[in-house]
């Protein structure tokens, strides 16, 4: 016969079994977080190009009406209208700003989803192939993930409610300006 130690079919058998685990449970725990990402990314561009026409067509809108009524006002009157019409280009430039925070607050949430993936990763590495006398508090590449989400968290918390502000100021500058128009048609 031979010398040879017969194969352990069970330690094999362990191997693939863990191993399907380890594919499994990244399949479920991280490939999430990268098509969320891909999702956030694609919902930032359409949300600052829906917004920022918005704001361009209510306040713009506005500024278009100005010059036919120029036609019915009094020379004094007229010079009056412009300072009743920089509200609307307040409110342009104010939804403008709202949307670009508001791809900010998108992308920041797209790369926040990108963070974890990269965490679950190695959680998940931890887990079934752990590293002799580690621990995964311990890896560095784990404590720069674990700073970087804390740091998305407040960034993705601040763009939040800085374009939410931000694109109520413009509509808020919008209705000012419809004020200031109606008080102007007032006097005549």
């Amino acid at each position: 016969m031979s010398d040879m130690e017969p194969p352990d079919f069970d330690r094999r058998r362990d191997a693939r079994e863990r191993r399907f685990l380890y594919l499994d449970e990244w399949r479920l725990n991280v490939d999430h977080f990268r098509q969320e990402r891909s999702q956030w990314v694609e919902l930032s561009s359409q949300f600052a190009q829906v917004a920022l026409r918005a704001a361009i067509y209510l306040n713009g809108g506005a500024l278009v009406a100005v010059p036919p009524l120029m036609q019915w006002l009094e020379e004094t009157q007229r010079i009056a209208i412009f300072d009743a019409a920089i509200w609307f280009v307040y409110g342009v430039m104010a939804g403008t700003f709202a949307t670009f925070i508001g791809y900010l607050n998108f992308q920041a949430l797209a790369e926040l989803s990108n963070v974890r993936a990269s965490m679950r990763a190695t959680e998940i590495r931890y887990n079934y192939y752990p590293p002799e006398d580690a621990k995964l508090q311990d890896d560095p590449e784990y404590v720069v993930l674990q700073n970087r989400e804390k740091k998305f968290v407040k960034v993705v918390d601040v763009t939040q409610y800085a374009a939410i502000a931000i694109g109520l100021s413009s509509y808020g500058l919008f209705c000012w300006g419809i004020y200031t128009f109606k008080m102007l048609a007032g006097s005549n």
